[in-house]
Order: C-alpha cells, then sequence, then structure tokens
C-alpha cells in the first residue's frame, strides 16, 4: 500500500482558508492524461483517477488546485496530482481524511465549494479510493443477520452507470422459511460506477409475490469471489450499507409474469438510495443479501 503523511507544503492552501484569489483555466487533456497502468499503485491511482479526480473536474475544484493553489490535486499530469491528493487522505481511516471536510466549506468562497453535498458525496469516493489503496475493500462481517437468501452469481455482464438499462440480480426468497414471502423474489439494480470494473452500486431494492405485508429491518450486501467455496462473503463497509439501518414495508404485489430481462417497473423500491461495493480485481463474483428482522 503506498501512503504518506500529510507535508506542510500539502497543506498550506488548507490552512489558510482563503482560496480567493485562485484562477485559471484547464484543458484535461493538456499535456496528456498519464497511462494508469504503469503506476506503481494500480488500483489506487485508477479509483483516483474515475472518482475523486472527475469530480475536480466537473466542479471546478480544477480551476485553482490544477493551475496555482496548493494542494494541487486536480493537474493534468494524473500521477503528480495523486500524489499530492496522498497527503490529504487517510486510506486506514477514510472518513476522518481532511478533504472530506474542506470540500464543503466554503473555504475559496465560491461555488464549487460552497455546496453542501459535497462532503457526502466525496467521503463516498475517498471511501472507494481507500478500498483500492490497501486491497481489502470491506470489512470483516462482524454480524450474521438472522435471514439470508441462496447465493447468487452476479451477472457475467454488468452495464456501466452510463448505459441506459441497468443489470439486475434476482433472489428467491423461499429458503427464509417466511410463509408471506415463499413465493416471492427480490431484484436489485446493479451497474459499474466506471469502466475499470472495481466498483459495483447496487440500487432499487424491490421485493414482488409477497401475501401479506412484510416489515423488513436491515438490508445487507455481501460479495464473495466466485472461487471461495464457503461463506456469503462480505459486506464493503465503506460505502454498502446504507440500507442496513433501515426499516422497509415490503407491500403485497404481484410478480410481472414472465420476468422481464430488466428491471421490474411495475414494482415500488423499497429505497432509492445507492450502495456502493469496491472490488479488489475484476473476475467472477457471488452475492448474497441478508436481513436482520422479517416480521
Amino acid at each position: 500500500m503506498k501512503y504518506q503523511a500529510i507535508c506542510l507544503t500539502l497543506l498550506v492552501g488548507l490552512t489558510l482558508g482563503g482560496f480567493q484569489n485562485c484562477s485559471g483555466t484547464h484543458d484535461v487533456n493538456e499535456g496528456g492524461l498519464a497511462d494508469l497502468s504503469s503506476s506503481s499503485d494500480p488500483g489506487g491511482e485508477a479509483a483516483f483517477y474515475n472518482g475523486f479526480y472527475q469530480f475536480t473536474q466537473t466542479k471546478g475544484c480544477v480551476n485553482c488546485h490544477g493551475v496555482n493553489q496548493n494542494p494541487m490535486f486536480a493537474l493534468p499530469d494524473v500521477n503528480a496530482a495523486y500524489s499530492n491528493f496522498l497527503g490529504l487522505v487517510n486510506a486506514n481511516d477514510p472518513a476522518s481524511s481532511i478533504i472530506i471536510t474542506y470540500s464543503g466549506n466554503s473555504h475559496c468562497h465560491a461555488a464549487p465549494c460552497e455546496d453542501t453535498s459535497n462532503p457526502a458525496a466525496v467521503a463516498n469516493m475517498i471511501g472507494s479510493w481507500a478500498a483500492a489503496e490497501t486491497g481489502a475493500p470491506v470489512g470483516p462481517v462482524t454480524t450474521t443477520p438472522n435471514y439470508t437468501t441462496a447465493t447468487v452469481a452476479l451477472p457475467a455482464t454488468i452495464p456501466l452507470l452510463s448505459a441506459a438499462t441497468p443489470g439486475v440480480v434476482r433472489f428467491n426468497l423461499a429458503n427464509l422459511n417466511i410463509p408471506a414471502l415463499a413465493k416471492a423474489t427480490m431484484e436489485v439494480e446493479v451497474q459499474y460506477t466506471n469502466n475499470l470494473m472495481l466498483e459495483l452500486r447496487f440500487n432499487k431494492p424491490k421485493i414482488g409475490g409477497s401475501t401479506a405485508v412484510v416489515s423488513i429491518k436491515g438490508i445487507h450486501i455481501f460479495i464473495k469471489p466466485a472461487s471461495q467455496a464457503s461463506g456469503i462473503g462480505l459486506e464493503d463497509v465503506n460505502t454498502g450499507m446504507n440500507w442496513a439501518t433501515t426499516t422497509y414495508s415490503v407491500p403485497v404485489k404481484a410478480l410481472p409474469a414472465p420476468l422481464p430481462a430488466g428491471p421490474m417497473t411495475t414494482l415500488t423500491s423499497l429505497s432509492t438510495t445507492a450502495n456502493e461495493y469496491g472490488l479488489p480485481a475484476t473476475g467472477s463474483y457471488m452475492i448474497t443479501i441478508g436481513f436482520d428482522t422479517i416480521q
């Protein structure tokens, strides 16, 4: 793992707290983008490039931090930008990274850093980066849910976020031994967040075929390599726990017949909040859904 301590040079811009006079323009193709495949840390740098670095380009941070304002984490040279970025983040405790706070604290007194939604977005990006940087994207399962679905394979082909139609993965709920769910099916939409296929986004969980209203608390996503024979896998404790503490009411709703190839549009999503799951490498994976309580 490549990790650097915060250095004085990088913190100059942050500690001064006033980026009012920064200016400049930026062309992301200026000088050419770095070849990430040659990096000594391709996982972490690729996650940086596809996550936080893109954020700096679209949010306008690049107009200062890619031109003349330290810390220079948005430079056209991605390797240099990444090196500067490393001084502001903590791979072992991503949530404590100083860059999360500064992303929305109005330090430059301009629109790019006055958006109050920035810290949450940046926290997710830093969590995903930390997963790739450490090579251990998920934390150990500290508790086993009371109910788990059968483990199924993730689709061989999963669309990118830019695709018009997401992929889906479905779980037969008969094995839960809940009478109302004996003929029910759960569906979760899935897409890759980038073309490196190292992070999955799970969205819009739905359950159809219940014969009575059911209350479910805590939905968990467990993933393991297809080569792992036993166990249900691990959760992504950085960005994959958004359904883990909420109670959901499953309505009585018939499944479409036959089931469509894409999402079941006749069902209502239990949640509109997505979960993201960082993968250590490309390959084949298995997925299991867990539930804390079902009533």
